[in-house]
């Protein structure tokens, strides 16, 4: 786990305003069913609602900008962390999973093989952060996500300041709640995002009323959205049988 008495790479910042760029994607032009894709990674709309899920198992609000950038960093991240002894297996996070639903009292939440690859992947860029080379790789990796990659109109560009800015901003936060939330406070690094229309400074953080409150609400309106599809779609079939 995490020590407490550990802390993150202050050079974070500083690295944002360091990034050059030759040119981005555009937006918009990707294949269909594709959330966004580059030379070296692609993530479909079913794996961006797979981290969506994955979300909401451990009581975080369901953002698409935070699911997609987790989908995108996860190989590269989880990667380059285990080469700084920095890689658990899901046993291991299974229990800070466990431990982090306690330290929240969100009863909802399970260790689903969705939650676990959030997790593994906001431990990874924790891990990340501490280090000074951790930090400039993950300034690098947004560097080449910004270049390199084309996305869908639906999220937008991806930003490598914005997703720079997020992981400070998720140290800071993390430094600042360790002691109430405990070792598992790096979940926290679940929220970080390189799209800039997805949201920042999300509420829960901190605060596990909202953490509950915003995940429910999420699972709400995701049930809400099936049952009007499923409705609509018995009506359709209704109306075509009466033809």
């Amino acid at each position: 786990m995490v020590s407490q008495k550990r802390r993150f790479v202050p050079g974070l910042i500083a690295a944002s305003a360091a990034i050059t760029l030759a040119g981005c994607a555009v937006p918009g032009q990707g294949s269909p069913g594709v959330a966004a894709e580059s030379a070296d990674v692609t993530v479909t709309l079913d794996q961006v609602q797979e981290y969506c899920d994955g979300l909401l198992d451990v009581g975080i609000q369901c953002n698409e900008g935070w699911a997609l950038t987790l989908a995108l960093v996860h190989d590269d991240v989880v990667e380059k962390s285990a080469d700084l002894d920095g890689a658990w297996s899901d046993d291991e996070i299974t229990t800070d999973i466990d431990a982090w639903l306690e330290t929240i009292s969100y009863t909802d939440g399970e260790a689903t093989p969705e939650a676990i690859e959030v997790v593994r992947t906001a431990k990874a860029m924790s891990n990340l952060a501490m280090s000074e080379e951790g930090a400039t790789f993950l300034g690098d990796e947004a560097t080449s996500l910004e270049k390199d990659l084309t996305t869908s109109s639906r999220f937008g560009d991806f930003d490598a300041d914005t997703f720079i800015a997020s992981i400070s901003a998720a140290a800071s936060t993390a430094t600042d709640n360790a002691s109430s939330i405990g070792d598992t406070v790096y979940v926290v690094f679940a929220a970080v995002t390189g799209f800039a229309d997805a949201g920042s400074t999300p509420d829960w953080f901190g605060d596990s009323e909202d953490v509950v409150a915003s995940a429910a609400a999420s699972a709400s309106a995701s049930a809400s959205a099936a049952a009007s599809a499923s409705a609509a779609a018995s009506a359709s079939a209704a109306a075509t049988a009466g033809e």
